[in-house]
């Protein structure tokens, strides 16, 4: 996995990794496979739901 440079604006429930950086899912209440994409500017990990993330080269979606 590679870390994208993530945007420093995240509300608590992004930034906290509860929450889509990209469209804002809610994963307490949306079930939806997400990875994670970096680290807030508080240290904690932060997700991405995979439809959000960008096609790598390669790759089939």
């Amino acid at each position: 996995m590679t870390e994208r440079p993530v945007p420093q604006d995240l509300t608590p429930a992004q930034a906290d990794g509860l929450a889509c950086v990209v469209c804002h899912a809610d994963y307490l209440t949306v079930r939806t496979p997400h990875v994670p994409v970096g680290r807030s500017s508080t240290g904690s990990q932060v997700f991405a739901c995979v439809p959000c993330l960008p096609a790598q080269d390669g790759d089939q979606r």
